[in-house]
């Protein structure tokens, strides 16, 4: 019998809600004996036999943050004990040297992103009949913070690997509101059919009262959302999932949620940042152990026989002075084992951390001291703009979505009775951040002749949402003072007229 993964399918055994998708990083390689066949035939096609090392989301977490990374609990790595005595007791605890790329590499990332506003097009918009509907959008999306939103939901993306933005209705207080649910608070479940479509959302998350641990399980489905809850079931001795209430209507016309999944941000640099890590603390050993001054001194120094030695220690030198010139006394300074090949090294794994990141690093060293440094920064980011365009194009279907539900959602806080923001067959694109200044995006807009000007307006940072109508009302402004300033002229003009035909 063909299984069919509709809402009756998941809502019989409430545990494949929490099936999903895993993470992974690595796996076994599948070696295969290579088979051959003409170029025009045709083979059997295959499934895939790869098999995986699975990954939950706190490693991501774990990696994110410093204090968490492999390198801390590494036995095998080198460590430098500090102890310290306060009087009453003493405490030894060995010293590991982290890095923290991985936060600078996702805040790059979610710079490139999530830095400009979201821009906006209506693809039925004939005549402009919406245009005015389109300036209202944006100012409700102003002002209910939509900006933050987006900024969040790309950050935790970039963090944990996905996200879900939850829209929601509240008939009692006639107001939605918008939800960024993520890991560790929220486990989010997109909940498929057999073919990879969306049948419902879930929310697996638990609460604590009184030291008490509750399991949950909210699910969004076309009309409905389901809850679910766990209990102990005493009978059985077994745990089980129950419902919580009846499902209730959450008013949308579809699932209200948004959901994307897709690579953390330091991904396939993470290899390399452990590398790193354990190599810094290797030389940070060597170079407590080895990295001291030490000298060798040869023959008596015994004031009484006219030898004496005076040393002079700075930041920055050692100056050792014997008096007596005849003396066969000399001092040698120790050589240590060197170290400065693995400063090489780390420099060499930085750089190919931020390469495989897809982060240039610009520091003024690197820019030089002349030409337009403008040119160089965009030329030397070329690989972050790259990465920042594909990612938009990966967003998309995702900000569309995002961009219709907060329309629904506006439409159902007026009941209908203001714009209707559905109507539009809205479009909603990521814009990519490009470090410039203001004036140089308004100087590129005006150069640009083939651009209409209500595009340039869109796009210039120093616009408002509704600027049209403001130059339209300063162009009305403007002719009827020209029309003022004309009208005692015609006047006079005009009495003139009369005053010549009197003589007649």
């Amino acid at each position: 019998m063909e299984v069919v993964k509709n809402m009756r399918w998941y809502l019989e055994k409430p545990e494949r809600f929490l099936e999903k998708k895993p993470f992974w990083r690595g796996g076994d390689m599948v070696m295969e004996k290579t088979e051959y066949a003409d170029i025009d035939s045709k083979i059997q096609a295959a499934l895939s036999k790869l098999r995986v090392h699975t990954i939950t989301q706190d490693t991501y977490l774990s990696e994110y943050n410093p204090t968490l990374h492999k390198i801390n609990y590494n036995r095998s790595a080198a460590k430098i004990t500090i102890t310290t005595d306060s009087g009453t007791f003493t405490t030894t605890e060995n010293l590991t040297i982290t890095s923290s790329f991985q936060k600078d590499i996702h805040a790059t990332h979610v710079q490139y992103l999530a830095t400009n506003p979201m821009v906006f097009e209506i693809l039925n918009n004939n005549d402009e009949k919406f245009t005015e509907t389109l300036t209202s959008y944006k100012n409700e999306w102003k002002f209910d913070a939509m900006e933050s939103v987006k900024q969040k939901m790309i950050s935790e993306q970039k963090k944990v690997g996905d996200f879900a933005l939850l829209f929601q209705y509240h008939k009692s207080k006639g107001k939605g509101n918008v939800k960024v649910l993520s890991f560790p608070k929220h486990t989010v479940i997109p909940n498929y059919d057999e073919y990879g479509g969306l049948v419902g959302m879930s929310f697996y998350y638990s609460v604590t009262t009184d030291n008490k641990i509750t399991e949950y399980i909210d699910t969004y489905f076309d009309k409905l959302v389901v809850k679910h809850k766990k209990i102990f079931d005493e009978k059985s001795g077994e745990t089980t999932w129950v419902t919580i209430d009846k499902p209730k209507k959450h008013k949308f016309t579809q699932i209200p949620c948004v959901y994307y999944r897709s690579c953390v941000a330091w991904e396939y640099s993470q290899s390399l940042i452990e590398m790193f890590e354990l190599i810094d603390n290797i030389h940070a050993v060597i170079f407590k152990r080895l990295g001291v001054f030490g000298m060798k001194v040869r023959g008596n120094l015994d004031k009484t026989k006219g030898g004496e030695m005076n040393f002079k220690v700075n930041d920055s030198q050692l100056l050792i002075n014997i008096e007596n010139s005849d003396s066969k006394d000399d001092v040698e300074i120790l050589k240590f084992p060197s170290y400065e090949g693995f400063i090489e090294y780390k420099n060499h794994l930085e750089k190919r951390i931020y390469d495989a990141s897809f982060v240039s690093k610009i520091n003024m060293q690197n820019m030089g001291t002349s030409g337009n440094i403008g040119n160089v920064v965009q030329i030397a980011m070329v690989n972050n703009i790259g990465l920042a365009n594909q990612s938009i194009k990966d967003w998309q279907e995702t900000t569309n979505k995002m961009a219709q539900l907060y329309a629904e959602m506006k439409w159902l806080e007026t009941n209908g009775e203001e714009m209707n923001y559905t109507k539009m067959k809205l479009m909603a694109r990521l814009s990519i951040w490009i470090p410039q200044s203001d004036q140089q995006i308004i100087d590129n807009l005006m150069k640009a002749d083939w651009i209409s000007n209500e595009t340039k307006r869109e796009l210039s940072p120093m616009s408002a949402t509704n600027e049209k109508e403001r130059w339209e009302r300063e162009q009305d402004d403007i002719a009827k003072k020209n029309e003022q300033k004309q009208k005692p002229k015609a006047q006079i003009e005009n009495q003139a007229d009369v005053e010549q035909l009197k003589l007649f």
